[in-house]
């Protein structure tokens, strides 16, 4: 998704739960790595596991907040200032007080204090960027939003959990 088709889709006086993917840098294009995007009435913020990144507010380890732009994909290769892959816009989640995306927000706003995979990452099996998107949708089944299936690390689980 470009920036522009972005801002048309933010509703400055609502909730909403973006969910975002994009081909993963060389070599493994085959993957894919997702985010997600906050807005709360107008403010947005990206979230995302990442053990490559160096920029954005840190939560933990590997959690990262608004370490790029909300629409922006991953570099073909992990060099600042490298091309990037376009982002893929999965599905979004909107509504006012007390709807499902305000309860997603302020889950996901929570995660630093709360989420197990913030100071963990192993491509395979994980815990990955996918693990953790996956897990903020296992808190809301009502959600119905399904990751790629090349989203590795999807379905890996704590153990204990």
């Amino acid at each position: 998704m470009k920036e522009k088709e972005f801002k048309k889709r933010i509703q400055k006086n609502k909730y909403q739960v973006f969910f975002f993917c994009s081909p993963v840098g060389f070599p493994f294009w085959f993957a894919v790595h997702a985010w997600v995007v906050t807005n709360a009435n107008g403010i947005i913020h990206r979230w995302e596991i990442s053990a490559f990144s160096n920029s954005g507010k840190k939560h933990g380890k590997l959690l990262y907040r608004n370490a790029t732009l909300p629409w922006n994909g991953i570099e073909l290769i992990k060099i600042k200032g490298m091309p990037r892959f376009p982002s893929i816009f999965i599905d979004v989640i909107s509504g006012g007080k007390n709807s499902l995306a305000h309860k997603m927000v302020t889950f996901i706003k929570n995660t630093p204090k709360t989420s197990p995979y913030t100071n963990t990452y192993h491509l395979i099996p994980g815990p990955t960027s996918n693990t953790y998107i996956q897990w903020i949708l296992n808190h809301f089944p009502k959600a119905t939003i399904k990751l790629p299936w090349n989203a590795f690390g999807k379905n890996y689980r704590k153990k204990g959990s």
